[in-house]
């Protein structure tokens, strides 16, 4: 295992492999693998850290639940966007000793416009899906059948290596930044205002739960359910 600035690169490299293949779901797949919640337990139990990992999970996974891909909209990776966060937030806890509650709203905070750029990421792969589908249509179309087998697989590992690169760059990064950031709000009042960040993420993630679900009784079921995960989360974090 190599170190730089004392974050672990071979465990970087891994999560970012495991993450990548899990966020292949997305454009591949589509079998739910791809969800944060998935995508943050599968580095927690890699990492060591299960219960960060669903803790920040389950609070990435409520703040995006009413965007959806529907139609041609593509909307925010946070698939990409939670291994980031989780995987910085636990290998950075690891150096600096513990994960707190107000690191976790910080990662959150801080890795969220990656949601956003990993969904340019999205567009674009999409739409060179447009090329190699016209080459495989071509290859039938003049004989050669194999072609679609080959612009299949092209594509499924362009896709993952683009995924798995994008994850290892910014969460090396990320947990680099987080031990050199997060230690400047060590003052009383940064730390509160964390804190009542921390609990107001699930506020925010129910009003777009209750913005989406309309079925009645769907929504008290489910924000149950939310609730009992993050605190059952939160008491083994403690």
């Amino acid at each position: 295992m190599f170190l730089i600035d004392g974050v672990a690169g071979g465990k970087s490299a891994l999560a970012a492999t495991l993450a990548g293949i899990a966020c292949l779901d997305r454009v591949f797949f589509q079998v739910m693998i791809s969800r944060p919640i998935i995508v943050s337990a599968v580095l927690g139990a890699v990492l060591g850290d299960l219960p960060t990992a669903l803790v920040m999970g389950a609070l990435i996974e409520i703040l995006w639940v009413d965007h959806l891909p529907i139609g041609v909209y593509i909307p925010p990776n946070d698939s990409l966007m939670s291994a980031v966060a989780v995987g910085s937030t636990i290998l950075a806890g690891q150096a600096a000793g513990s994960v707190t509650k107000e690191m976790m709203a910080f990662s959150i905070l801080l890795f969220m416009p990656l949601a956003f750029l990993a969904r340019k990421l999205d567009q674009w792969i999409i739409a060179t899906h447009g090329t190699l589908a016209d080459r495989a249509l071509a290859g039938a179309v003049e004989g050669r059948p194999e072609d679609i087998a080959r612009c299949v697989r092209l594509d499924l590992v362009r896709t993952l290596v683009i995924y798995v690169g994008f994850i290892f760059v910014f969460l090396f990064l990320g947990t680099v930044v987080l031990l050199k950031a997060y230690p400047l709000l060590s003052g009383k009042i940064p730390m509160k205002a964390l804190l009542i960040i921390f609990w107001s993420l699930p506020l925010v993630g129910i009003a777009a739960v209750l913005n989406t679900v309309r079925q009645k009784g769907v929504a008290p079921l489910f924000a149950g359910f939310f609730f009992m995960a993050v605190l059952f989360g939160t008491l083994l974090c403690s």
